[in-house]
């Protein structure tokens, strides 16, 4: 689940995955905050050109998207956006989103007015700011537990295992689950190299 950026105290953006499951924003340019440097931030990118908006990727890393070298994809990426006029931004860290215009507190997006927001050209300590209709934070995030904490206390063994314990990529699902599996048999405990599968264990 979407953890909240520490530069977005006032919940004014709107998480990558919401726009992925369906979101619709307000018509207006939208900037896409990077800090995942996968395929989150680039996907919502081109959705949302798609959908008619002008969009803005930045990202405080060398390059928007960096590790999508690791699957061959970032050429692709890049003749898509600027076939699609994707605008892509590096060395830039978020300092803080503003409703502009006025600072007001309790909102859940800023899709309704537009936001500002304060960007740190990080290697030469330069400010920038963008008015734009929507925030779209690609950020970290965090295990949902609610599904671990009632399954935890019944009859079976139960283990976490890849973005139930941390979020993470695919792989570490994998190599853990088979952690899991080939540990030798021991008492019951918490965590991901809890023992061996039994018959109605389950992963999480």
């Amino acid at each position: 689940m979407p953890a909240v950026p520490s530069w977005d105290p006032e919940r004014l953006t709107v998480p990558v995955d919401d726009v992925l499951a369906g979101v619709r924003l307000p018509a207006g340019p939208v900037l896409v905050v990077d800090e995942l440097g996968f395929h989150q931030a680039t996907s919502v990118a081109e959705l949302l050109a798609a959908r008619g908006h002008a969009v803005e990727v930045v990202t405080p890393a060398l390059v928007v998207g960096q590790d999508l070298g690791l699957t061959l994809d970032r050429e692709g990426f890049r003749r898509r956006a600027h076939a699609a006029g994707i605008r892509c931004r590096t060395d830039l860290a978020v300092l803080g989103v503003l409703r502009r215009g006025e600072q007001s507190r309790g909102e859940q997006s800023c899709a309704e007015p537009d936001c500002t927001v304060e960007l740190l050209h990080h290697p030469t300590g330069r400010t920038e700011r963008r008015d734009v209709g929507a925030v779209v934070a690609a950020t970290a995030t965090v295990p949902a537990t609610r599904l671990w904490a009632a399954l935890a206390g019944g009859p079976w063994p139960v283990h976490r295992i890849g973005d139930a314990l941390t979020p993470r990529r695919f792989d570490a699902a994998i190599r853990e689950g088979r952690l899991v599996d080939l540990a030798p048999t021991a008492p019951r405990r918490t965590g991901a190299r809890a023992g061996r599968l039994g018959p109605c264990s389950s992963r999480i």
